[in-house]
């Protein structure tokens, strides 16, 4: 994204798939049909998947309900995303961060107030993931392909991997160094999937909130709660909300820059409308229909750009013998 970016009359630097595809891999018809998914995946992932969220959270810690959220959602957006993806950064920069280092925290006191309970959480992933039970359901298609769906599919719902979306934040970035700003993309992954999911999880399990039968965001509001009493059920409330927001923020960027590469900027106006409403809508739907949106849109998405990953994959291997060399170590 980096390497293959361009700057506008006005100055202003794009970089993404589309870009890489029609630049670096020669094909634009592939650039055309990631942008068309991604502006389709920014409605279902990065917009209904979230509000949804923040409407359970918010429904479960504070008895909103959800039409309320999803007006005053669509509401901030509109005003928010008129501002591309400057403004996503400066919300991101601002949020993330504190409620990161707020929510790891809230996770390792939930984890030392049950030391004890750490390991056997530990066992019973590992027994459950290579268990009798579920060997003899991977011999069966139907039920391999369905572990497999969810899998992946909550995978990349946890750090974007592979569908080239937050790369048009790193085409964007002040950074001139490709390599760099590929390391940047790989600790990204490692702190949202290693270090954030896994504590969530352990504190999940210790806790006992899995027993409860909830899922969605109400899973991690009963976890908290059930340990820090009302102040957790607030804290994870807040933190879930401002999460999914800022995520929210983010992809209305995304999908203004792809449909800007598409048509250019004379359905941004409308783009925001259709954002603004589809959240709305995600609060409204049931958990599993906004997830069966979210993987389709996200399957469109990822065939173009993991194809490129694969056209393109010499190019990837110069850039991380350049980044690495002893000329460029110094940029580091």
């Amino acid at each position: 994204a980096v390497k293959y970016r361009i700057k506008g009359p006005d100055g202003h630097v794009s970089g993404g798939p589309m870009y890489y595809l029609e630049r670096g891999a020669g094909k634009k018809g592939l650039a055309k049909l990631y942008a068309a998914a991604c502006v389709l995946a920014s409605l279902g992932m990065g917009n209904m998947a979230q509000s949804n969220a923040i409407a359970g959270a918010l429904e479960e810690g504070f008895s909103l309900p959800p039409i309320f959220t999803g007006v005053c959602a669509a509401i901030s957006l509109f005003l928010i995303s008129a501002g591309g993806m400057h403004s996503a950064a400066k919300v991101s920069e601002k949020l993330v961060p504190v409620m990161a280092v707020g929510y790891v925290a809230a996770c390792v006191a939930v984890l030392l107030l049950f030391p004890q309970k750490i390991l056997p959480a530990f066992r019973l992933i590992i027994t459950e993931a290579f268990s009798t039970q579920a060997a003899v359901g991977g011999v069966g298609g139907t039920v391999m392909l369905r572990a497999m769906e969810c899998g992946v599919s909550r995978g990349i719902f946890t750090n974007e991997a592979g569908l080239g979306c937050s790369v048009m934040a790193y085409g964007e970035s002040q950074g001139a160094e490709p390599g760099k700003q590929g390391c940047w993309g790989i600790l990204q992954v490692f702190i949202d999937t290693i270090i954030m999911c896994t504590l969530s999880a352990l504190a999940i399990l210790v806790s006992g909130a899995l027993s409860t039968g909830k899922d969605g965001a109400a899973l991690s509001t009963v976890c908290f709660t059930s340990v820090f009493g009302g102040w957790g059920k607030g804290f994870v409330c807040i933190s879930i909300t401002l999460f999914a927001f800022a995520t929210m923020i983010a992809w209305s960027a995304y999908g203004q820059k792809a449909l800007e590469y598409l048509v250019g900027n004379r359905f941004c106006s409308g783009y925001r409308v259709l954002f603004a409403a589809a959240a709305v809508l995600g609060c409204q739907l049931g958990l599993n229909a906004v997830w069966n949106l979210c993987d389709s849109f996200n399957g469109l998405m990822a065939i173009p750009n993991v194809a490129a990953l694969f056209l393109l994959s010499g190019e990837i291997v110069k850039e991380k013998q350049r980044c690495f060399s002893k000329n460029t170590r110094k940029a580091f």
